[in-house]
């Protein structure tokens, strides 16, 4: 393994990449040259390869919840529409590249709305649909990018992953005190270029996540958890690569709301759910909400019950 740079030195790197300004996507010529210049520009900066974090834990620890403005939906009784989006139509966010599509989701219905809402860009006119999906009783290879988040949890996630993780993915026995804080600075850097407040360019972001779900390995990442913006680091949102979603999730429930309130410093979102859809063999029967309905209750409660 090279020699890791001094706690100094990874200092001065970061405030250095921090105020550069990187190319664009479309800059480069192919994939491979956009990967390659970053992968390049990692090691320069840090003396080390790209970290391909990893572990292996079971999809039910997490929930998953994706959401669509009603009007981009061309037929919401299709579960296909609700998914990921056709090669041909993906565009560069923040975990992928372009014409490499991956599922965004965020465990929680508020975070996937704040998420599509985005910078308290009220329209209480518009509906959003909310919909819920399910992963296979099995282990999957989930990458956590979470330092730097809020959430207790996901704190001591990063702390096991630094102590206990990480020696393994860096060929050490045991890393020193100095080490592990300058993987740690290396990490919440890394981390924290998923909140790009400028949201105008995913270069290193898209970088990183393409490197995982994309990767052509047997331990390509399943599931790729990273910091919410819109959450300001109190939460994750989770993204999900193409094959995991075909293999092993099914859509369960949907919601057709109106976002009636929100405040993204005291946490409140309210809706007001005009109808409800329930999945069944790809597709989404709905359902308009009437008072007293039994079966709407409980899809309610997969949304929003304690």
């Amino acid at each position: 393994m090279s020699k890791i740079k001094s706690k100094s030195e990874i200092l001065k790197s970061i405030d250095a990449l921090k105020n550069e300004r990187w190319p664009s996507y479309s800059s480069f010529s192919s994939e491979k040259e956009f990967m390659r210049y970053f992968q390049d520009k990692f090691h320069e900066c840090f003396n080390l390869s790209m970290f391909y974090l990893f572990l292996i834990q079971n999809g039910l620890a997490y929930k998953y919840y994706r959401v669509r403005l009603l009007e981009d939906i061309k037929d919401p009784t299709i579960v296909r529409e609700y998914s990921y989006p056709p090669k041909q139509f993906c565009k560069q966010n923040r975990a992928n590249i372009p014409g490499n599509p991956i599922f965004y989701s965020s465990p929680s219905p508020s975070i996937a709305l704040l998420e599509t809402i985005r910078n308290n860009n009220l329209d209480p006119k518009k509906q959003y649909c909310i919909s819920r999906w399910e992963m296979d009783n099995r282990d999957l290879v989930i990458t956590p990018f979470v330092f730097g988040v809020k959430d207790e949890g996901y704190r001591n996630l990063a702390e096991l992953i630094l102590r206990e993780k990480l020696p393994g993915v860096l060929g050490e026995k045991l890393l020193t005190e100095e080490q592990i804080e300058v993987h740690r600075l290396i990490l919440t850097f890394l981390s924290d270029s998923f909140l790009d407040a400028k949201e105008n360019n995913y270069s290193i972001s898209s970088f990183i996540g393409h490197s995982h779900l994309y990767m052509p390995h047997k331990l390509q990442t399943n599931l790729f958890i990273y910091p919410s913006i819109q959450a300001d680091r109190k939460a994750v949102n989770i993204a999900v690569s193409p094959q995991t979603v075909d293999t092993s999730m099914v859509m369960k429930y949907m919601l057709i709301c109106n976002v009636t309130e929100m405040n993204i410093e005291q946490n409140i979102i309210k809706v007001d759910v005009i109808e409800y859809g329930v999945c069944d063999n790809g597709k989404v029967k709905i359902k308009p909400v009437h008072p007293y309905d039994r079966v709407y209750e409980f899809v309610y409660n997969q949304f929003y019950g304690t």
